[in-house]
């Protein structure tokens, strides 16, 4: 686990980085003890070490953080002192440049499907005194998240991208098993 070969360290090198699952010491980079599979204890750990801030989730494959990115989620952070979760939009990195994707973020209920995409950010503060995320489901994370920071206007779409990622490669699509064959076809 860790970071992939081209994560920018460089363009981080004014925060506080945390990371688990590194194979290796890795400078500047405080090293987290909890297991690389349990997100929420992951997140909890880094929360307790921060103690004050915001705590911005990277995936380990970012490319690149978007221009203007901190400032975007500094400014949303300062217009919105009650929020709890600030996300925005995020390239995909391909073979014919960056693409933007754009995250929905006008939800009208707790039941539809909200994508923050790959990068976001929460205030330390507030997940600490909700006494963090459950460690015991920490399948559910994500969700658990979602339940906690949920209200008016706690979760903030920032204006902009924050991040680059790898382009997602299309996943084989699986068709139905042919009648006259016992193995299913791939459709690439």
């Amino acid at each position: 686990m860790g970071f992939a070969s081209n994560f920018p360290l460089k363009q981080l090198s004014n925060f506080t980085l945390f990371a688990a699952g590194l194979p290796h010491d890795t400078s500047g980079v405080t090293r987290l003890s909890s297991d690389v599979n349990n997100f929420a204890a992951c997140l909890n750990e880094a929360a307790r070490h921060a103690q004050t801030g915001l705590l911005l989730f990277l995936p380990p494959d970012l490319q690149s953080l978007a221009d203007g990115w901190q400032q975007n989620l500094l400014n949303a952070a300062n217009a919105n002192p009650t929020a709890r979760f600030f996300y925005g939009n995020y390239f995909w990195r391909g073979n014919n440049g960056d693409e933007l994707q754009t995250v929905r973020h006008d939800l009208g209920d707790i039941t539809e499907r909200e994508d923050w995409g790959p990068a976001w950010a929460v205030r330390v503060e507030w997940l600490l005194s909700i006494g963090g995320l459950d460690e015991q489901h920490f399948k559910a994370a994500f969700y658990d998240l979602l339940l906690k920071s949920w209200g008016d206007k706690t979760r903030v779409h920032i204006d902009g991208a924050i991040a680059v990622v790898p382009a997602r490669k299309p996943m084989p699509q699986t068709l139905p098993k042919n009648p006259n064959s016992s193995t299913p076809v791939v459709a690439r």
